[in-house]
């Protein structure tokens, strides 16, 4: 009498392709199977094992492919310091993207840090952005999108910052009149200069008024200016705060101040002037 047939499944796995290379998946006995994280195309197979009078019969299933759309980043350039307002530099492509699929790319930007706060930044997907006016520091990154059989995979690439070295004038005063004869009171700070980075000084003058145009004084690099001999003429003077960070210069001109001269002598005038 034939002893009864007793059925048994085993899975079967390659990296190879659906002909060779297949190993045996341990405690995979079931007619379904759940792979874990695989990291390369990988080919499996079941096999089902038939045991009549203890003679094991077998028969393998179609090859199920699992196909792997490998993705890298590539590499974009580079970090860059600017004024307030200016537009950086467009970022270069170190490397590009590449991947098992069709390539294509998206960037985003944040105002937060590397890590986190990022947006995607419309009507940007070619390898290299070219990106407007920032006046805040931001962080840009790359994501490289890799499509293949309509699964896109993703990788991000470095994360490029804009570091925003802002700078701010503070306040001179103040307007004064002084006879020819006299020299003006030294100008002082109202409120000092302040920038992200090291502030140093240019005190500017000009005869042709607040708008027009200024030539640099000489030797006036101090937070205040004093001149060392009366005017001919009423003058304007300016104070330009320079903010320097990362060998980035970011300047900032303060209020116009006015020194009007009288063309009297204020020993022999009735007028007291700047004495």
């Amino acid at each position: 009498m034939a002893q009864e047939a007793r059925h048994y499944l085993s899975l079967g796995m390659s990296t190879t392709d659906c002909n060779s290379g297949f190993s045996e998946i341990p405690d995979s006995d079931s007619e379904t199977y759940s792979p874990g994280a695989v990291t390369q195309t990988t080919y499996f197979r079941r096999i089902t094992i038939s045991t009549l009078n203890d003679v094991p019969c077998e028969a393998i299933s179609n090859c199920v492919t699992v196909t792997v759309n490998d993705v890298t980043a590539g590499a974009i350039g580079n970090d860059q310091t600017i004024c307030s307002g200016a537009t950086p530099q467009a970022f270069t492509s170190e490397t590009d993207g590449s991947g098992s699929g069709d390539i294509s790319y998206r960037w985003e930007m944040s105002t937060t840090d590397c890590n986190s706060g990022f947006s995607e930044i419309p009507d940007s997907d070619s390898e290299t952005y070219s990106p407007g006016a920032v006046t805040q520091t931001t962080y840009f990154r790359r994501v490289t999108i890799s499509t293949l059989n309509d699964v896109p995979c993703e990788a991000i690439s470095n994360c490029v910052i804009v570091t925003i070295n802002n700078s701010a004038a503070g306040v001179i005063g103040s307007d004064q009149t002084v006879c020819i004869t006299k020299t003006p009171a030294p100008f002082t700070e109202v409120e000092a200069a302040s920038g992200d980075g090291d502030i140093s000084y240019r005190w500017e003058m000009s005869t042709e008024g607040c708008n027009g145009s200024f030539e640099v004084i000489d030797g006036a690099t101090d937070a205040i200016y004093a001149l060392n001999e009366p005017l001919s003429e009423t003058t304007f003077f300016r104070r330009v705060a320079i903010s320097t960070l990362n060998d980035i210069t970011c300047e900032a001109i303060s209020n116009c101040i006015t020194v009007e001269v009288k063309n009297v002598d204020c020993g022999t005038f009735p007028w007291s002037g700047n004495e």
